[in-house]
């Protein structure tokens, strides 16, 4: 194990802007392991966040924005090896032609790691750190990912690496079904690790391998020290979710489960924010409008946990049509509530009929109803056991202390 001394990050949002709150317990865990953590936080003109870090933690802001120069520069793309691979590994893993759109994302993709690498470059030189002693790490297995793999070919000393969550991994979800240089990024990359074995499986299967060593599994996790309340107390049936307000998640489908519930008593609390929130809130207030709900808007990731503390919650329900293996889950379960979720990407990984409820992705609304309803005329032992296997399977799988650790023991013995 080598005992590095800085860490470099590359993240898209954390910790200067809203967004990537999940990255705080990892932060918090690798800051007590590095003498310094230079996060260089790649934003979009995000809405500012107010966050503390660990005090070795330094965020350098640096704008994505790319100028015309930039633009016409790239161009030289055009003789480079790479790009005639890159159109050549279109036809040969994604099984489909080479079109003018993938050529797009292509220019795209290399466009914007080539502004990424600049900015690394100029980090390093003005740093008085040996890169020797420097671990980089890309949160995202996108165009910082394939800038780290620039930088690591130029040299080949150093130990890059990168994550890769839901949408980076699973090409399918996208139009065209298509994600750019994932080939030349696992093999230039010490490690690729996924959050789930379902990406892990995607890659091998686009590279056409078999566990391939240059990819691993390596969980996300949540930090919870409170205790979950187990016995109920209160009366009624509270529901919680938790996600940002966009069409990827569904959110209009659970109102549209809420409707079919005929408790006397429904309170329905959501977490997060985004574009769709005033036309949900108001599709709500049409659609439910003798429940009890509420847009909590973004929220961090303590005062969930502080409202799941304090409150007994029922059921937590993620409707998404793709995921990776939702941070929100791991939170419900570390508060030990049961989860209702669609069978999409890595969720069956972290909800299974001990802990939850898994549903289909294209589900009837009337069936979840009915899966609720009949939760709540369960038993108390029935209900009592599925909030134990929900912490348990939290502690077990999804406990940041024990999972951040490990990922540390994992990239310091590369």
């Amino acid at each position: 194990m080598k005992p590095y001394r800085y860490l470099v990050l590359l993240t898209s949002a954390y910790p200067l802007y809203d967004g990537e709150f999940f990255l705080d317990d990892e932060v918090n865990i690798l800051a007590s392991k590095f003498e310094k953590i230079f996060i260089l936080c790649f934003h979009n003109n995000q809405k500012k966040a107010v966050r503390t870090s660990p005090k070795n933690v330094i965020s350098i802001p640096i704008s994505r924005q790319i100028t015309s120069w930039d633009k016409i520069w790239i161009l030289r793309f055009f003789l480079k090896k790479a790009f005639w691979s890159e159109l050549i590994n279109i036809g040969a893993q994604f099984k489909t032609k080479p079109s003018l759109l993938h050529l797009k994302i292509i220019l795209g993709s290399y466009s914007k790691a080539t502004f990424i690498l600049k900015n690394i470059n100029s980090f390093v030189d003005t740093v008085d750190i040996d890169t020797q002693d420097i671990l980089f790490y890309s949160y995202w297995h996108d165009e910082m990912a394939l800038a780290l793999s620039l930088y690591k070919q130029k040299n080949k000393g150093l130990i890059c690496i990168a994550r890769a969550h839901g949408w980076d991994v699973d090409y399918k979800r996208h139009h065209p079904a298509y994600l750019p240089f994932k080939q030349f990024i696992i093999k230039t990359l010490d490690k690729t690790y996924t959050i789930s074995q379902s990406g892990k499986t995607t890659f091998d299967n686009l590279l056409n391998t078999t566990n391939n060593p240059k990819t691993d599994v390596s969980r996300l996790g949540k930090l919870n020290n409170r205790a979950p309340i187990i016995n109920k107390s209160n009366t009624g049936f509270v529901l919680c979710s938790c996600s940002n307000i966009i069409p990827l998640k569904r959110i209009h489908l659970i109102i549209d489960i809420i409707k079919e519930l005929h408790f006397e008593e429904i309170r329905w609390v959501h977490f997060g924010d985004g574009p769709l929130k005033t036309e949900l809130y108001n599709y709500a207030k049409e659609h439910i409008p003798n429940i009890n709900f509420e847009f909590r808007g973004m929220v961090s990731n303590s005062l969930i946990l502080d409202y799941y503390a304090n409150n007994y919650v029922d059921l937590f329900v993620n409707v998404s049509e793709t995921e990776g293996i939702p941070v929100s889950i791991m939170e419900a379960q570390s508060a030990g509530i049961p989860v209702l979720a669609t069978n999409v990407g890595g969720v069956s990984e972290i909800v299974n009929e001990q802990n939850g409820f898994l549903v289909n992705q294209q589900f009837q609304t009337n069936d979840v109803s009915t899966i609720i309803a009949n939760f709540f005329d369960s038993s108390y032992e029935e209900q009592t056991e599925k909030r134990k296997h929900s912490y348990e399977n939290w502690d077990k799988n999804y406990n940041a202390d024990k999972n951040y650790n490990a990922f540390y023991n994992a990239i310091t013995s590369l």
